[in-house]
């Protein structure tokens, strides 16, 4: 009754006819089968959650071979106002820069293993929960972060951080157990980049062990080195961790990934930045929102787009 197979990705759908053109809100779920929980009946809470309601709504399952872009251009095609990005930060990700300079509005279903976006705003990681919190739709202006030609909703990093989401994609293991081992190997593996960053015109060369910017106050999991972040100030939290010893490394991750304390202060550099400029003699690697990232270019130009798009929040 709710499937229909069409250009090899399922939809699954419900609509009430009578009364839809006048209808305001319609809902357009956008799910990433490959997250965390994205094969755990997502689509039947859904399907049972608007059962008896109003609203219209509309499920793509995200497969492969199947571009974001073609299934937010029928959202848009079919009327539906608020695509629901059901996944982690990289799904929220890659639906959200969809939607730039768009009159849609951006909904958030937690199921990847961090979602340090959806923590920054409260939303549970209870799918029902979090459908109660979507069918109120309470939005707000969220900032946007771009790197050269790409954006991002939560933050970039060119420190150990990237090499950290290398290895936890190579793993395949979602999850706090992927994460440990993937922070083991980054730990073995990582080299001090050779970075230098211009800030209002002033440039200085730094080694870093962690070099980050963030438009949330967590990178998920109750991990955060920026917990004063805000995601309509139009500044990026900057993060700068210099060398350090094994042993302090080592400490600080556990106190960190256990424990969830904050860094000492004596050990990071913070600073709100609109704007920033990175030069390597490599070519720039990074992580952006849980996805690795490696350019061409030897520099790597970051700013942020203020209140670029609305999203829902509780």
């Amino acid at each position: 009754m709710y499937s229909l197979t069409c250009k090899s990705f399922e939809v699954y759908f419900k609509e009430k006819i009578i009364g839809f053109q006048s209808m305001k809100n319609a809902y357009y779920f956008i799910i990433n089968p490959a997250s965390n929980r994205g094969n755990n009946g997502v689509e039947k809470k859904i399907v049972a959650f608007f059962k008896n309601r109003d609203e219209k709504f509309k499920i793509a399952l995200w497969a492969d071979g199947i571009k974001v872009e073609e299934l937010v251009n029928a959202s848009k095609e079919d009327g539906y106002n608020t695509l629901v990005a059901c996944g982690g930060d990289g799904t929220i990700m890659e639906v959200g820069r969809s939607l730039m300079n768009s009159t849609q509005t951006l909904g958030i279903i937690s199921l990847g293993s961090g979602n340090g976006i959806a923590r920054h705003f409260g939303i549970p990681t209870s799918i029902n929960k979090a459908l109660k919190i979507l069918v109120k739709n309470k939005t707000q202006k969220m900032d946007v972060g771009q790197v050269n030609d790409h954006l991002f909703f939560g933050n970039i990093g060119l420190g150990i951080e990237a090499n950290f989401i290398k290895h936890y994609q190579r793993e395949r293991i979602h999850g706090i157990k992927g994460y440990f081992m993937a922070a083991i190997k980054a730990l073995r593996t990582y080299k001090y980049p050779n970075l230098s960053y211009t800030i209002d015109g002033e440039t200085k060369n730094v080694h870093p062990l962690v070099f980050m910017l963030s438009n949330t106050n967590e990178q998920g999991y109750g991990f955060s080195l920026t917990p004063s972040a805000k995601t309509d100030d139009g500044m990026l939290n900057l993060s700068i961790v210099g060398r350090q010893t094994s042993w302090r490394i080592f400490t600080f991750s556990i106190e960190m990934l256990l424990f969830k304390r904050p860094l000492r202060k004596k050990m990071i550099v913070n600073q709100l930045v609109n704007e920033i400029k990175i030069t390597s003699p490599f070519p720039v690697q990074f992580e952006l929102d849980g996805e690795y990232f490696s350019l061409s270019k030897k520099e790597a130009h970051i700013r942020v787009l203020t209140k670029a798009i609305d999203i829902v929040t509780p």
